[in-house]
Formats: C-alpha cells, structure tokens, sequence
C-alpha cells in the first residue's frame, strides 16, 4: 500500500494493514493448531491490532495480562501446563525488561551503535528468558541446559532472518504452487538449527539432571517473578528474593532412585 503514489501517507494504511494483519494471524492460528504459545502469542498480537483500529495506544504488558485472563477463562487447567507457565513467564520477563530501556536505546545513531543495540538485544533477550523460565524447567523436567544462553545466542538470528521469514513467505506462495521455494531456503535454517543443537549437546555437562524445587517453591518463585515484573519503584527488587527462596528449596528435596522416562 505504501508503494502505491499518493496512498501511503494517508492514515487509513496503518488501520488497514492493521485489518490485515488481523486476519493473516487469525488463519495461521487455526492452521498451527491452538497450540498454548501460538494462542499467547495471538492474544497478545490481536489486541495491539485491535488498540491500532481504535486508534488507542496498545500496552504490552495489559495485553500479556488480558491473554492470561481469556485463556484460563476458556481452559483453567492450561496454568498447570509447562507450555502455558514457560510461555507467559519468558514472554512477561521480557516486557519488563524491555519497557525500560527500549526508548533509552533506540536514541543511538550510527551502524556501530545499531550493531551493538542487536547484539545486546539478542544477549538480553536469551539472558532474561532464560533466567525467568529456569525455575519452571527444574521443577517439571528435573535438569537444566547449562549452554542454552550460548546457544540460544546463536541461533536467534537464523530463526528470526531466516527460519520466520520464509515459513511466512511459504504461505504467501503458496496459493501460486511455488511454495518449494521457501520450503528449499528454509531446509537451510532448519539445519542450521539442528546442527548448533547436535554440537552442543555433545559438550560436557551439556545437560544437567538436577533436583527441582517443590511446589510451594515454584509458587514462591513465580509469585516473585510477578513481583519484580509488575512493581515499576525499587521495591521489585525484593522479588528477587522470593525466587532465589523458592528455587532453593530443590536442596530440601530428596530425588528419587530412578528416573522413567
């Protein structure tokens, strides 16, 4: 639309292409099967498009709040999945993380600024992803990646520039039969993405098989994620605490002789 002389300075474009969007997503969801992230990831995405169609000013962290809210209002039994709690946890830790230095960021000019401001996105994002969901990993699956940042790291990009693009250009030529194409290009990315996993889990200790914390544990660390997120003054910080507590009481457990898988 913006190609178009005359049309795209107009501000029917945002709203829509806001429409559109709207749509797009609502029919990738049906065919990705409702899956909890995918679902999380719609909510939150629909209600910034729909914040766009009345002109008001979309709040991630309202939108993460009401995407909770309307999926447990359909399914209560989706908070005691780890799919629902490692989806909202990573994703609420990064809005938080964000909300304040995403403006203080974006001030800075010049490639070698841009290309630090990616790099430390990229750390950022793996870093607090990956500090907010270790709580719930230990206590559902009992071990911990010890090379997940550095892999993580890696890969971010080729999901992002790669991987992402072409499955959305995969769809795109698809109604035209020339969707091989992408399919093609996106091997590439794929295997990419198998490979750094094949490599570093072959590393020492790559995988960790660890007690996790008790259930009264995981509810303290969660309860102080929710803490140092949602308070905007110093007193977040305490929540820090609750999680350190909750996640050390994995040492009062006692693990048991085997494991079944």
């Amino acid at each position: 639309l913006v190609l178009i002389p005359g049309f795209g300075l107009r501000p029917l474009v945002k709203t829509l292409t806001a429409a559109l969007t709207l749509v797009a997503i609502s029919l990738y969801l049906a065919i990705t099967g409702f899956e909890i992230s995918a679902t999380r990831s719609y909510v939150m995405l629909a209600l910034v498009l729909l914040a766009i169609l009345f002109h008001r000013e979309p709040k991630p962290m309202r939108s993460i709040a009401l995407a909770a809210l309307l999926m447990l209002a359909l399914d209560p039994s989706d908070i005691t999945e780890p799919g629902f709690q490692l989806s909202f946890a990573a994703t609420l830790a990064l809005i938080a993380a964000f909300e304040n230095i995403f403006d203080e960021t974006l001030q800075e000019r010049g490639p070698i600024a841009t290309l630090w401001r990616i790099v430390w996105f990229l750390l950022l994002t793996t870093i607090v992803a990956q500090a907010a969901t270790t709580t719930i990993i230990l206590f559902h699956f009992n071990n911990l990646s010890l090379y997940g940042i550095f892999s993580n790291l890696i890969l971010t990009p080729v999901v992002t520039l790669l991987i992402m693009p072409m499955v959305a250009c995969y769809f795109v030529l698809l109604p035209f039969g020339l969707d091989p194409i992408a399919l093609h290009i996106l091997s590439y990315g794929i295997k990419a993405m198998l490979w750094v996993a094949h490599e570093v889990s072959g590393w020492p200790h790559a995988l960790t098989y660890t007690r996790g914390p008790t259930a009264l544990g995981m509810a303290l660390a969660m309860l102080g994620l929710c803490w140092v997120c949602l308070w905007q003054t110093r007193t977040r910080r305490y929540g820090v605490i609750a999680i350190l507590l909750g996640t050390a009481t994995l040492f009062t457990v006692t693990p048991p002789d085997i494991f079944v898988s």
